[in-house]
């Protein structure tokens, strides 16, 4: 296969649409066609079923998509290896953070960045509790600093750049803020703070369970907040609880909020996150510039 066909394959194999592979590559929708004709004659075989309403792969195409995937983003890093080496990178690479700390180590990394490649603009946008993923998808931008977990086909989800303890957020005239810690049982009489429709499920189950470890019920809000500054003026409010890291004790000080430690929930850990498919020498510079300048532990 030359290197264009592989290209054209992979990109219609991961939209399964003619029209936006098409406007992705900037090629003409004649143009995707007859090269995945041109290959299924070659092949003998059907690569992709094709209907009025979807296009799906066939098991062939599948299998081929599993066999040369590697190859081509093996061909995609050498071609910017070269590229780099011979001109350094270009452009502007957008990099997106939810919470202050994540913010602060975006604009540590972002100044390595800059260091090590001036011909090339880094620019550091908020990413909300709305958006989750949303900035990657539109190419608002191209990778983002946010709290795991995060399960999603078409993201990479690279190495983890804070990690620290996860905390309570209640209203400091709720009885728990007289206690020195809490553990999930301790709010089966709350309710969490609700989300924007937008954020996935698994990760709102994630950090608000539905249930004690007994298997009490914990009710939640419906009120649905779109930002974190939202959820703590509902918290500060005294209509519902929340969760959120170490870095709230710090950042986040405010005297109508008490901040509690769990003895029983994992640490929550932000990690980098980018869309597989625009991964290239940018991206990979800018998550060696944040590795080299980030403490995970804080």
């Amino acid at each position: 296969m030359e290197r264009y066909e592989m290209e054209i394959f992979l990109a219609l194999s991961e939209e399964l649409h003619f029209g936006r592979t098409a406007e992705r590559l900037r090629l003409s929708p004649a143009m995707v066609s007859q090269t995945v004709k041109k290959l299924e004659r070659r092949f003998g075989v059907p690569l992709f079923e094709r209907t009025s309403r979807k296009v799906a792969l066939t098991g062939p195409g599948e299998q081929l998509r599993t066999d040369i995937a590697p190859h081509f983003q093996g061909i995609q890093e050498a071609v910017d290896r070269l590229k780099t080496s011979a001109r350094g990178l270009q452009g502007v690479v957008t990099v997106g953070f939810m919470g202050v700390l994540a913010g602060n180590i975006c604009q540590a990394a972002a100044n390595v960045f800059r260091e090590r490649h001036p011909g090339c603009a880094v620019r550091v946008v908020e990413t909300q509790m709305r958006h989750h993923c949303a900035q990657l998808r539109s190419g608002e931008a191209d990778i983002v600093i946010i709290p795991l977990p995060v399960d999603e086909p078409d993201l990479t989800v690279g190495p983890v750049v804070v990690r620290h303890p996860l905390h309570l957020a209640v209203s400091s005239a709720n009885p728990l803020a007289r206690q020195s810690s809490v553990c999930v049982e301790d709010l089966a009489a709350e309710t969490w703070a609700s989300l924007a429709a937008s954020v996935p499920e698994y990760w709102i189950d994630h950090f608000y369970a539905r249930q004690t470890p007994s298997g009490r019920p914990i009710a939640r809000s419906s009120e649905r907040c779109d930002t974190f500054t939202e959820v703590l003026a509902v918290v500060a409010a005294g209509r519902a609880v929340s969760v959120g890291g170490a870095d709230m004790t710090t950042y986040r000080l405010r005297p109508d909020i008490t901040y509690l430690p769990f003895t029983d929930m994992p640490p929550m850990e932000r990690a980098l996150v980018w869309r597989t498919s625009q991964e290239d020498g940018r991206v990979r510079a800018f998550v060696k510039a944040v590795t080299d300048t980030a403490d995970p532990a804080v």
